[in-house]
Order: structure tokens, then sequence, then C-alpha cells
């Protein structure tokens, strides 16, 4: 076929090893009338952001093989591009909450997708200098997902839930300002998604311009954790559960904070500046 599109495969070294191959060779099988196929394994942290960057302008089409982080980075590299290429996601990790979300589940039926070519309009949040697809979250649990633990190898995501266990009883707080609003809180957890952890999200939004930002204020140790759980159970409201949904928010903390992005972790800060960034990105 003639003026074949370009397609590159991106794909988490650490996600799958001869599962990932199989998956490479169905995916380049099953779309060789329309693409011209190339494949790039990660090489170091952030590589997959820094191939997209150079290169990603050169494709029509970028597909992620790995996890969360996977995608994260992805996006991140899309988002330098003048010229976006639309992307899908293959699920090869932990949660997969991204792929869950928009329903990538089968190579199959993620073959089928690419190949009708329709689209799907995604916002992006940038926060300070990173853009993050489904959350950002700090406060207590938040580090759970990007924790070094060889039992994650084994147990998958319930090595994230003996963890997140085990933080639930620590007593921790810390102070925040949003504006003129100030608190102290147990845990920040913004969402753009409708799965999150291996659960399903009933009743949140998504792709509608706006910060979906759920701040549970600090009262005893539990009762945070619990009124959280129970508002994204069934949307149980708390008074001690805040949301914000902005456009733009401007975020203090009085210390600097480990914040997970996307289920990876960021860095410290003691300032977020988060704003939407609508339709950034089209998958297929």
């Amino acid at each position: 076929m003639e003026n074949k599109k370009r397609a590159l495969i991106v794909c988490n070294a650490k996600s799958g090893h001869q599962r990932g191959l199989k998956k490479v060779n169905k995916i380049k099988d099953g779309l060789k009338d329309l693409y011209d196929i190339d494949v790039y394994v990660s090489e170091y942290p952030k590589s997959i952001q820094n191939k997209i960057k150079k290169e990603g302008g050169f494709y029509d089409a970028i597909i992620t093989m790995g996890g969360d982080g996977t995608i994260h980075e992805a996006i991140n590299g899309v988002m330098q591009l003048t010229k976006k290429p639309k992307m899908a996601f293959v699920p090869m990790g932990t949660c997969n909450d991204v792929c869950h979300t928009y329903k990538y589940k089968n190579i199959k039926g993620i073959i089928k997708r690419i190949r009708e070519d329709k689209e799907i309009d995604i916002d992006l949040t940038k926060m300070n200098e990173c853009y993050y697809i489904y959350a950002f979250a700090t406060g207590s649990v938040a580090s759970v997902t990007y924790e070094n633990d060889p039992a994650k190898k084994f147990f998958g995501k319930l090595c994230y839930y003996f963890r997140a266990i085990g933080k639930i009883f620590k007593k921790s707080s810390f102070s925040y300002a949003i504006g003129e609003r100030t608190g102290n809180a147990y845990l920040f957890i913004a969402l753009n998604s409708l799965h999150m952890g291996g659960f399903w999200l009933h009743g949140q939004k998504l792709n509608d311009g706006k910060i979906h930002l759920y701040v549970c204020e600090y009262r005893h140790a539990l009762r945070p954790l619990f009124a959280f759980a129970f508002l994204m159970a069934f949307k149980k409201k708390s008074k001690i559960i805040k949301l914000y949904e902005e456009e733009e928010l401007h975020i203090k903390f009085k210390d600097k904070r480990p914040i997970n992005v996307d289920g990876e972790y960021y860095g410290e800060e003691d300032f977020l500046d988060l704003k939407v960034e609508p339709k950034a990105i089209k998958i297929f």
C-alpha cells in the first residue's frame, strides 16, 4: 500500500518480557498494511519521554506498552510536539487505571480500534513542569504505587493494598492553602479517571475541562480514608471531604510534600500550579 502511515511502539523494558514481544509482533502483523512500525524499548528513566520528544513528530501514532507510568512518560513527550500523534495504550502494568478507563483490553480489540481510526479527545492537567493524564496525590497512602517492593512482582495489586493498610493507621497530616482557604489534610487526590488502584469509581466526571481535587481533611487517622472510600464507591458525601472543581488551582503546602503523579514519584514540592489543558491529546 502506498503512503502508509508511521507508528512507534514504546515499551517499558520491565513489563512482560517475552509476553511483551509476542504482543509487539501481533500489533505489527495486525497493522502492517496500514503502518510502518518502529519499536523502542526504554533504556533509562524518562527515555520514552525523550524519544518521543525528539522523534515523535515523524509518527502518526504512538502505541504504549506498559503501565500508567509508561503512559505518563509518553504523554509528556507528546505534549512537547507541535504535531501530536494519536495514541493507543496496551495494558501491561499492575493496575492499568488509564487502560481500564478507556477500555483498552486485549490486543485484538486494540488493533481493531487503531484500524477504525476513530478518536477520543482527552484532557490533561499541567502540574508545574509536567502533565498528568489521570491523577495526582499526596498524603497518606499516596506513596504506595511508587515505593520499591520486590513482592510487587509476585502479588501485583495485592502488594499495594497490603502497604496501604499499613499506612492507614499512621497519624499523618499536612498544612495547605488553596487560595485564601487553609486547612490540615490527610490526603489530596485529583482525578480525571473512572478507575483507580484497581477499582471502578462511580459517578466520577471525565474530560469535562476541570480539575476534580478531593481534599480529605484530617480528623482522626481512619475517618478521612473511610470517608473518601465511601465517596468513591457510593458518592456519599462527608463533612471531612472537600471537592474543588476548577480549571486552575494554586496549592501551597507548609513544607515540601512528596507528590505522586499517574502512580509515579514526581519529587517534593511546596507549591503546585495546576491547569487543565482541554482536549490536549487524541486517542484511538
